[in-house]
């Protein structure tokens, strides 16, 4: 598929993004042990994409993740896709750049200008972003990371599609 047909695929595929959903999350831990939050978060349509707020979120097993934070995906003329996230336990804005991907259906970002580590303490090397739709009710963002050489699942976020 030509460039642009993907892009406006993409551009209309976050709109699919918007309304209230019940989030779930696990992250891995350095020491291998998955933490686990869920949580309640709000999509709005932005321009050329969705902002999503997090209005609630907890995670027993790790205390500084409660509370809320932001996750903007959008297009942007000249740049492509982005997402941005920032989240009041570690108040830091992570940017990334990415591309749609029309025969996957997966928005696919890789982080810039990110060094450290994540709030569990994996480093941030090497970090992909891929978020995707698995049906009308379901929207799933999944991270990935290099460590120790082998580039491995360290985070997911399920957003289910709240009833009203």
């Amino acid at each position: 598929m030509p460039a642009g047909r993907a892009e406006n695929g993409g551009r209309i595929g976050l709109r699919n993004f918007v309304g209230d959903w019940e989030v779930e999350m696990w992250s891995l831990a350095s020491d291998g042990s998955k933490l686990e939050g869920r949580g309640v978060a709000q999509a709005v349509a932005e321009g050329d994409g969705t902002r999503i707020t997090f209005t609630e979120f907890s995670a027993p097993a790790f205390p500084a993740a409660t509370g809320g934070g932001q996750v903007r995906l959008a297009f942007q003329d000249g740049k492509g896709f982005i997402l941005e996230s920032w989240f009041k336990h570690s108040n830091e804005l992570l940017k990334f750049a990415g591309r749609y991907e029309a025969d996957t259906g997966r928005y696919v970002f890789f982080s810039f200008g990110s060094a450290g580590e994540t709030a569990t303490g994996i480093a941030r090397q090497s970090v992909r972003v891929e978020v995707r739709s698995v049906d009308i009710a379901s929207w799933v963002a999944d991270t990935y990371s290099s460590v120790e050489g082998q580039f491995l699942h360290v985070q997911s976020y399920r957003f289910t599609r709240r009833s009203r």
